[in-house]
This record gives C-alpha cells, structure tokens and sequence, in this order.
C-alpha cells in the first residue's frame, strides 16, 4: 500500500520554531528530541568554512521553554542519555553533562563515531576499538576491539565483525538485516538457542533504523526500494503491507496501533495502521528529518535541520 495524497492532515499541536537563545543560527546538524518525563533535549551545530558552535537546551515538553542551554565551540556528534547523564561527542572529545542542570561533569578526549548507552557506561566506538566510559565519573573501565559498532541488549554488548549490526530482539527471537561480500540484503529472524534462521528475506537495501516489532509483525526499512517500508509476519517473514515513504533516516515510533515514519526525500511525517499499513495521516516537514520521540502525555515531537521541533496530537 503506498501512501497517496488524500489522507486526513497532520494535528499538528506546536512548532517550536524560535527558540530565542538560538539567535540568528542555522543549524546544520540536529540532535534530539530526546525525552525525559517533561523534558526534551533539543539542539544542533551550525558550521560555516571554519567556524563551528553548538548549542543543546533541555526545553519544557509542554511550552517549548530552555529550562537550562549551553554552547560549545565545537561540533556536536552523536549523543546518548543514561542515569541522569548526557554523553555527547563534541570536537575532538566525550563530554559528560548533568542533566538537571547542564553542567560538565567530565570530559574525555576521544573522536567516537558513535556513542551507545548499556547500564552505566557509554559505549564509545571509535576506529577499531569499543571503549566503556562510566557515565558518573568520565573513567575507563575497559575497552575491546571491534571492527563494528555495538548494539546493546540489556547487560550485553554485542559486536559483529566486519559488518554492522543493527538489531532488535522480541521474545526468542532476534532481527537484524545483513550484507553479504556480493553487497546483497538480507533480513533475518534468527534464533539465538539454535543460531540458525527462523526465516529469511532479500532486501533491495538496508536503512540505519533498527527494525520495529508491532504485534504479529515487524517492519523494516530498506531504503532503495519504491515501497520504502514494509511489515513482515513474524512467524513466516511474508510481507503483510508495503508502503512509500522514501529514505526514513530517523528511528520510527510506534505508539498503540500506529507506526510514525519520518520520511526524507518528500520530507514528510506519516502515521500509519500498524495492522495494515494504511495512511491515517500526514504531514509536510520544510526541512530533512533529524529525530523524532514521544512525550508522556504522548506529544510526537520530530526535529528538522531547519531549526524546527514538530509537535503533533497523537490521541
């Protein structure tokens, strides 16, 4: 089912569109909206030939007010939440921010590609090796090589060789997309007790979003492909709806019996019927997706590289 053009609008709730410690900035890089009860964390890097400054704010989720903010004169990377501490990567090291207040706590002089949360350390991958960093004292506990990136599974790391995994586990079962050396697709429910397939499917493409398990079903992205998005059976991988959204380069959300998938390309928010794959509705976003997450009242925010945060009614 593709999504067309008549579908209901966006309820759109909120734009939070001048935030007014930005000033004049553009950002070109965004990171958030990452939600904590009544907080949202919201904030990006602008960079113009060789001059870069970040700025991150923890917004009130009900009226869009800075609670605290803070600017560094380097540019943002990837940014993790845990235990009531911030790591961000930013220039050339890991900062450790207080979340209540937005103070630096530490900072530890490493350049990561990505930053994962596990327990009480972040996972910091950076070239050939995974360093853990404790969140409430920027200390080293221990560190491994990996020509991967980690995907955390509760107390667990989990590193594949020479190829990323991105995966998401539900009941007994682990689903994960692989590239062969020819460069095809594959995606795969595997079982862990036995180490073999439950099932698998080609894929045209992969995506960097993990895959979304909705009841009888689990969708995934694969990106290259007119029907961009597509719902398998969990229990034999056939496909149960297919849809368009173009490049989804954010994470999507799935909230009761709706899927919200931020689109690139047409720059778009839909919503869609878990079930089946119908377009209940949508929205246009006048910038490229850069995150999205749902409030505890249920508010879905999604942040845009033109310096907007979208809140939408999702009830």
């Amino acid at each position: 089912m593709s999504s067309g053009g008549d579908e209901p609008p966006a309820p759109v709730a909120s734009k939070f569109e001048t935030v007014s410690w930005y000033n004049r900035y553009s950002m070109n890089s965004t990171i958030g909206p990452l939600v904590v009860g009544r907080t949202v964390l919201y904030g990006g890097t602008y960079a113009y030939q060789n001059t870069k400054a970040s700025k991150l704010a923890a917004l009130d989720a009900t009226t869009g007010m800075a609670r605290w903010r803070m600017d560094y004169g380097a540019a943002f990377g990837p940014m993790v939440l845990q235990g009531g501490m911030i790591a961000v990567a930013a220039g050339d090291s890991v900062l450790g921010l207080d979340l209540g207040s937005g103070i630096q706590r530490w900072s530890v002089p490493i350049q990561p590609r990505l930053l994962t949360a596990a327990g009480d350390v972040v996972l910091v991958a950076e070239r050939e090796t995974i360093r853990a960093i404790d969140l409430a004292s920027g200390t080293q506990p221990w560190q491994a090589t990996s020509t991967t990136d980690p995907v955390a599974a509760g107390d667990t790391a989990l590193f594949m060789d020479g190829r990323t995994l991105r995966a998401v586990a539900a009941d007994d079962t682990l689903y994960f997309t692989t590239q062969s050396a020819s460069g095809t697709y594959v995606f795969h429910a595997f079982d862990p007790a036995t180490q073999k397939d439950r099932w698998s499917r080609p894929l045209d493409s992969s995506s960097r979003v993990a895959p979304i398990v909705m009841g009888t079903l689990v969708a995934t992205a694969s990106n290259s492909s007119a029907e961009t998005l597509v719902a398998l059976s969990r229990g034999t991988g056939t496909v149960a709806w297919s849809a368009r959204a173009d490049s989804v380069p954010v994470q999507p959300v799935l909230k009761g019996n709706v899927l919200y998938v931020a689109g690139q390309g047409p720059n778009r928010i839909y919503a869609f019927e878990a079930g089946t794959g119908a377009v209940l509705w949508s929205g246009r976003l006048w910038g490229w997706p850069m995150g999205m997450a749902l409030t505890e009242d249920g508010m879905l925010l999604v942040s845009a590289d033109n310096l907007t945060l979208y809140a939408y009614q999702t009830r």
